[in-house]
C-alpha cells in the first residue's frame, strides 16, 4: 500500500512487435517531486525482417537525490514512471520491484540540477516542460 515507504530497485519493460533497432529509456520520480530521475536506456537490436521481442532490465542507481535536500529519490510512498522511445515497439508489461529497506536520507548524488528542462550528464529532466 500507500502507507510504508518503499525504495525502487528494478524495472522491466517487456516489449514486442519492435520493428527496428530501438532505444528505451525509463525516467521515475517519486509522487510530488517535479523533476524526473533516469532509470535507464537501452537499445534493443533487431536481426532479419521480424519483429523483436524481449524483456528489458534497469537497475536503479541508489545515488540518485534531490540535489537541493539529499533526498533519495528512489525512497517514497509512490512513484510516476515516464517510458520514452522512437520507432514502431509495444510495451506490454511493466514490472517494478522495491523493498521495505529504506535507507537513510543523505547520500551522494551522483548528478546535479541546474535547468529543470535540460538533461544533466543525462541523469534528471523535467519531462513536463517538454513538446512532443
Amino acid at each position: 500500500g500507500l502507507k510504508q515507504e518503499k525504495t525502487l530497485k528494478t524495472v522491466e519493460l517487456h516489449v514486442r512487435d519492435v520493428t527496428m533497432d530501438t532505444e528505451f529509456a525509463v525516467y521515475y520520480r517519486p509522487y510530488g517531486f517535479s523533476l524526473w530521475a533516469l532509470a535507464g536506456r537501452r537499445v534493443m537490436k533487431v536481426s532479419g525482417s521480424r519483429p523483436g521481442s524481449g524483456i528489458i532490465f534497469f537497475g536503479i542507481s541508489t545515488k540518485a537525490c534531490d540535489p537541493t535536500t539529499g533526498r533519495r529519490l528512489t525512497s517514497g510512498r509512490a512513484f510516476e514512471f515516464c517510458i520514452e522511445w522512437e520507432g514502431n515497439a509495444k510495451v506490454h508489461a511493466f514490472m517494478v520491484s522495491a523493498s521495505q529497506d529504506v535507507p537513510a536520507e543523505h547520500v551522494g548524488c551522483d548528478f546535479e540540477a541546474k535547468d529543470p528542462t535540460v538533461a544533466i550528464d543525462g541523469s534528471l529532466i523535467d519531462l513536463d516542460v517538454i513538446d512532443g
